[in-house]
């Protein structure tokens, strides 16, 4: 009888490992949430961001439907032009700030042109 009860308490042991090794497998299978990548992060700092609703002109010569690309750490935004959007404040500053860059250029190559050399004063054609 002795060894009825041995095999038993074995079992039992056995069983119990096995419901063990069951419940580690559970706790070892929990689902790890992956590092987020830049361009994940960006999205979301952009997502949070209030909304400014801004038009950029298209070019004449530029064809209907035309966008404008802005990047930010690997996050992509194509802003169609001629028509109003809301987007991002923080696209709104770099759109503005890219704008004034380019009209100080303009500003800046104008002044060096005498008013000979002028396009708009040129009458000789």
């Amino acid at each position: 009888m002795a060894k009825k009860s041995i095999e038993k308490e074995v079992e039992t042991n056995v069983e119990t490992s096995k419901n063990e090794a069951l419940k580690t497998e559970v706790l070892k299978g929990e689902v790890v949430k992956r590092p987020q990548t830049k361009k994940e992060i960006m999205k979301a700092k952009l997502d949070s961001q209030p909304k400014v609703r801004i038009i950029i002109p298209k070019e004449p010569k530029e064809a209907e439907g035309a966008f404008e690309t802005v990047q930010l750490n690997g996050y992509t935004l194509q802003i169609k032009k001629g028509v109003y959007v809301e987007v991002p404040q923080q696209i709104a500053d770099i759109i503005m700030s890219s704008n004034n860059q380019i009209n100080e250029a303009f500003e800046k190559a104008a002044r060096k042109l005498s008013d000979l050399e002028r396009p708009e004063f040129n009458n000789s054609n």
